[in-house]
Formats: structure tokens, C-alpha cells, sequence
């Protein structure tokens, strides 16, 4: 799965394919790490946009 460290705590993920499809969204209880298993690995480009407890959106470009 695709694993994400934070050193502020994870409120929620969402995973979008690169035509803005929802995959994956999850919400979390202030975790430091959060592990995404429920998507199919097929070498493709994803897009991970993580939120922090204190409101800071964080976006970033994987494959996967």
C-alpha cells in the first residue's frame, strides 16, 4: 500500500487518479502514519492530497 509519514498529525487522505477521479478517501484520527491498501498497484500516476490536523492541505504526485 502507499504509506504516508507526517510529523504533524493526518486528519484525512484522498486519492485521485490523474483525470480527478476519487479512488480512495479515508479519514483519520491524528495519526503520524496512515496506510492506503485499498488501492490496486498498476504503475500508475496518482494524486495523494493529505490533510493535517491543523488544516494544512498537502498534495503530492506518486506512482503506483
Amino acid at each position: 500500500g502507499i504509506v504516508l509519514n507526517s510529523s504533524a498529525l493526518i486528519s484525512e487522505v484522498v486519492v485521485f487518479d490523474v483525470l480527478g477521479r476519487k479512488l480512495h478517501q479515508q479519514t483519520v484520527t491524528n495519526q503520524e502514519e496512515v496506510v492506503v491498501s485499498k488501492i490496486v498497484k498498476s504503475n500508475q500516476a496518482l494524486l495523494v492530497k493529505t490533510t493535517l490536523s491543523n488544516g494544512q492541505v498537502i498534495t503530492k504526485k506518486v506512482i503506483y
